[in-house]
Formats: structure tokens, sequence, C-alpha cells
């Protein structure tokens, strides 16, 4: 689900994470107005995530921008 198909939920759930972060009292910095959070809903997921991230920074972007 994302924001196209469902506005509502995804706003919804943008809230309640910035709930989670107060009530587990993690850095603030995950909150929305920051912009830096991605949680994921399985470990699969955040093992791709993390491959991705780390090749972009291997290849400092070109691999996005050049294939």
């Amino acid at each position: 689900m994302n924001w196209v198909t469902s506005p509502a939920a995804t706003e919804l759930e943008s809230h309640v994470l910035d709930w989670l972060v107060d009530m587990m009292e993690l850095p603030k910095n995950l909150n929305l107005n920051q912009g830096r959070r991605c949680f994921q809903d399985t470990a699969s997921s955040s093992s791709l995530v993390a491959l991705i991230a780390a090749r972009e920074k291997a290849s400092k972007g070109e691999i996005n921008n050049n294939g």
C-alpha cells in the first residue's frame, strides 16, 4: 500500500509511527518531520533495503544513475 492507493492509511501510519518513536524513546530524528525513517515489515525487506543502500553508497549513486 502506498500514498497513491490509500492516502489516509499512509498518513495514519506516519502518525502512529511517530507515537511509537515517542513511546519507545527512540531518537527524535526518526519522527516524520525529520524525514529520516524507514521501517520495514520483514527481515527480508530490511535486508533488501540495506543491500540497495550499501550499493548506492559504494557506487556514489552511479549505479542508480547509469544502471
